[in-house]
């Protein structure tokens, strides 16, 4: 997915670079499961790549343009006022349904919508995460824990979630299915280079009785192997490889079942 200069959307093929086709709007929310959706002005259009290019449908209008906020959760649209959501209504001709969150807190501003598979998806505040379910006209919440979102990567499971609490200084993994931490993050580390998040776990830098290691974890924060030393690592479908600076250029070494 590219921007292109008329402020629209383009699509192109991974494979061999085509473009397969071109939307007016800026992106607004996916599904996880090949469903993309666009927004322009009040309008949100729905695209289905699953299986591929498809042509855009409209899936309905915000109440509020202007509004930064919002997702697309089992198909519905839902926006972010403060602590309200304001739900797109499940009956046509009717008007759009208002849930106040009071237990977000009296000074809380919802920041972030996340979809994730089926009704439930993730609302993120300026210092606290909650996991919720949508219910008809009302909204559930299942899970709470401290601290804001700042990255996002989907699982098996739906999402994991790099959370950020005390000021940023504290970060850690959760499960956004369950809201149980994967792993705490060492402070000392640079997350973007040593983090790595897959659909079935994560792999996270830890010391070792001499230098470090580098050790998988599943969506449980069960271990599933480790490497002694620190380096750049290419996961895949039960192969994993690791590159080394030698000095006849670089050795590439691959693990699997």
């Amino acid at each position: 997915i590219g921007v292109s200069d008329d402020a629209g959307l383009t699509f192109i093929d991974p494979v061999d670079g085509t473009e397969v086709g071109a939307v007016a709007g800026e992106l607004f929310a996916n599904d996880l499961l090949g469903g993309w959706f666009v927004r322009a002005d009040d309008a949100v259009v729905g695209l289905d790549l699953s299986n591929g290019w498809s042509p855009p449908v409209r899936v309905g209008e915000l109440t509020d343009p202007e509004r930064a906020v919002g997702a697309v959760v089992d198909g519905r649209l839902v926006e972010a006022d403060g602590t309200t959501l304001i739900l797109e209504p499940l009956e046509a001709g009717e008007g759009p349904v208002e849930v106040a969150l009071r237990q977000l807190g009296p000074v809380a501003t919802i920041r972030e919508l996340l979809p994730m598979v089926g009704s439930t998806f993730v609302i993120s505040t300026e210092a606290t995460t909650f996991g919720a379910v949508l219910a008809g006209d009302d909204v559930e919440l299942r899970w709470e824990v401290d601290g804001r979102v700042v990255n996002s990567i989907p699982t098996e499971r739906g999402l994991a979630l790099l959370i950020a609490s005390a000021g940023g200084l504290d970060l850690a993994v959760v499960d956004a299915s369950t809201g149980t931490t994967i792993a705490p993050v060492p402070r000392e580390q640079d997350v973007l280079d040593t983090l790595r998040i897959v659909g079935n776990g994560i792999v996270i830098e830890r010391p070792a009785a001499i230098g470090v290691e580098r050790v998988a974890l599943d969506l449980d924060g069960d271990p599933l192997w480790s490497l002694i030393g620190s380096g750049p690592l290419a996961i895949g479908d039960e192969l994993v490889a690791e590159f080394a600076s030698t000095v006849d250029g670089v050795r590439i070494t691959a693990y699997g079942a």
